[in-house]
């Protein structure tokens, strides 16, 4: 069987009869490198007569109107010039089929260059509908000349590649250099006058061109050289904090480094848990590893360097670590951010005069964020001295959580020898119920005792009394004498708020305020600072697991439920475990706050 093809044939032929006019036709050339002008602010088309250059690109747009109220479906011939050669992707004859809807317009365009001078002629475009003429542009003789004759003298085109350089400067002074394309003088930059000239003409326009100021590395310029090495953003990242004498690299300077602020940060642990210290913020992270990187890169990194590296450990926890940085910032010029660092170190340091001392000039400071964080430091040591805690500003979050817990109802339970001592706050009295127990057996049943003292208020205690509490925010209610040497479940109850303790031998006082996840440390009345405190969290699961650690700071307090994760979100209760050396230890318990 043989194989079987298709033969298709196109050709020229001329057509019969003159065009019907059912379509318009319209013809004009363009040179390529100069096809517009701007006219009063806008651009215009500059197509070109008769006269054509050799070697000169040139676009040939044929535009076709449907001037009727019905659809029609056109065939339009184009032919570049006889002698010319086609550019751009075109082909020397095609034809377009243009699908015209009532009163449209279309343009197509084809491209061509002259490889030589001479007399050409060129057929103008012809429209028709199958066999039928339609409309037809006019055909026209093309003189080709080696040199231009004619034309705009006062076009950038010419003006950039032939008129002399003064012309061109004067061109640059007082013309729209938006409407310029600079990049037509390039070829004049490699002599040493045309790049100091023009390039201080676009200078003193206060306009930069890249390829233009790159000559300053062919001609020495330094000046002009560090202008260009300013923008070269990816070959600066690549040199990293590096000063070349031209420019600086510094990626602060550049704004390709900022410095970050993580407020509140809190960490989950307040020591390093395994061999391989981790940041577990992914934010403050990043932020370490580019200020390390940022550091390591110069040999010697400067105070202010230091004093970011000394906050970026105290956030992590690493106060020994940021204690042997400090001193390192010292000429750091961010006095400000300097000094509250100094009253940060030294209120976590306990020294309350150091930290008065660096951070009371600034409590005023007209800059309001940092006022009200000088103002809370204060405040802070006011509070911890004994005296009133202030009023949170608005836009404290820390502040205003801690004015809300204080007007909150509180209370805490604990047994100080054969007494029972209530700190509370925001409460009139209080009903206490004792019931006997046997330790051992209540904690290795139940390690959440409140859980245990659920049990006991399902039988009749052994003693019950209502207690009036003092206006003084601490009541000590003595035990009966029949129960003083006997381990006993004691029960107490204010309004909403109910606590269960045991009678065991313990010296500190541990306040909580559960609905804002803080809790308070005192020994003796007085706030007990670096008291540590550990909590485990019973998940909605019923899982049992660890949830934060740390220390209590100089008004004893601890906030216990917050971190920079959702971990929260799963706890259902928190079992608290308070220890200090000196004062011993308490277990309690605590509701998450509200979500």
């Amino acid at each position: 069987m043989g194989e079987q093809a298709l033969l298709a044939v196109r050709t020229l032929a001329p057509m019969d009869g003159e065009p019907d006019g059912a379509a318009l036709v319209g013809q004009a050339t363009y040179r390529a490198d100069d096809r517009y002008e701007i006219v009063d602010g806008e651009q215009r088309d500059k197509p070109v007569g008769d006269e054509q250059v050799a070697g000169v690109r040139y676009v040939g747009q044929v535009v076709v109107s449907n001037p009727t109220g019905r659809p029609q479906a056109l065939d339009v011939l184009l032919q570049i010039p006889a002698g010319a050669v086609a550019a751009s992707g075109a082909v020397a004859t095609r034809t377009v089929r243009l699908h015209l809807g009532p009163y449209r317009t279309e343009a197509v365009e084809h491209a061509w260059y002259f490889p030589a001078p001479g007399g050409f002629r060129q057929a103008g475009a012809a429209v028709s509908r199958g066999e039928a003429p339609v409309a037809r542009a006019p055909s026209r003789e093309v003189r080709v000349l080696a040199v231009a004759t004619a034309g705009d003298p006062t076009s950038w085109a010419h003006v950039s590649q032939h008129a002399p350089l003064d012309e061109v400067v004067a061109a640059l002074q007082r013309r729209n250099l938006a409407e310029l394309d600079l990049g037509r003088v390039a070829w004049r930059m490699r002599d040493p006058v045309a790049f100091a000239r023009i390039t201080a003409a676009l200078a003193e326009r206060l306009v930069y061109h890249d390829v233009l100021w790159s000559y300053a590395l062919v001609h020495g310029d330094r000046p002009r050289l560090a202008e260009w090495l300013s923008r070269q953003d990816a070959l600066l990242r690549t040199l990293g904090a590096l000063d070349c004498g031209l420019v600086r690299t510094e990626p602060l300077e550049r704004g390709e480094y900022h410095h970050l602020e993580y407020a509140p940060l809190l960490n989950a642990r307040a020591h390093a848990l395994g061999a391989r210290r981790q940041v577990l913020n992914d934010g403050l992270a990043a932020q370490w590893g580019a200020l390390l990187l940022r550091m390591a890169l110069v040999a010697d990194p400067a105070p202010r360097d230091w004093l970011e590296a000394a906050q970026a450990l105290l956030a992590m926890d690493r106060v020994d670590d940021a204690l042997a940085v400090l001193p390192r910032a010292d000429g750091a010029d961010v006095p400000l951010q300097r000094a509250y660092l100094d009253a940060w170190v030294a209120a976590g340091q306990g020294d309350v005069g150091q930290a008065r001392a660096a951070a009371a000039p600034h409590a005023d400071h007209p800059v309001a964020r940092w006022q009200r964080r000088f103002a809370s430091v204060v405040s802070m040591l006011d509070e911890a001295a004994g005296g009133p805690a202030a009023t949170a500003d608005r836009e404290d979050r820390e502040g205003r959580l801690a004015e809300l817990a204080r007007q909150e109802p509180a209370l805490a339970a604990r047994v100080e020898g054969d007494a029972v001592v209530l700190d509370h706050a925001n409460l009139a009295a209080a009903r206490v119920r004792v019931y006997p127990m046997d330790v051992e057996l209540l904690f290795s049943r139940e390690p959440f005792l409140a859980a245990a003292g659920e049990r006991f208020t399902q039988v009749a205690p052994a003693f019950e009394a209502e207690v009036a509490l003092d206006a003084s925010g601490r009541t000590a209610w003595a035990l009966p004498a029949a129960l003083a040497r006997t381990n006993a479940v004691v029960e107490v109850a204010a309004g909403p708020i109910r606590r269960v303790v045991t009678h065991l031998a313990s010296d500190l006082a541990v306040t909580v305020t559960a609905p804002y996840g803080r809790l308070v440390v005192r020994r003796g009345g007085a706030p007990l600072p670096a008291a540590y405190v550990k909590a485990y969290a019973r998940r909605h699961d019923g899982g049992v697991a660890f949830f934060k650690d740390g220390y209590t700071d100089l008004r004893g307090a601890f906030d216990y439920a917050t971190l920079s994760t959702d971990d929260l979100d799963r706890v259902a209760r928190f079992a608290l475990l308070v220890v200090h050396d000196e004062a011993g230890a308490a277990v309690l318990e605590a509701e998450p706050p509200p979500r």
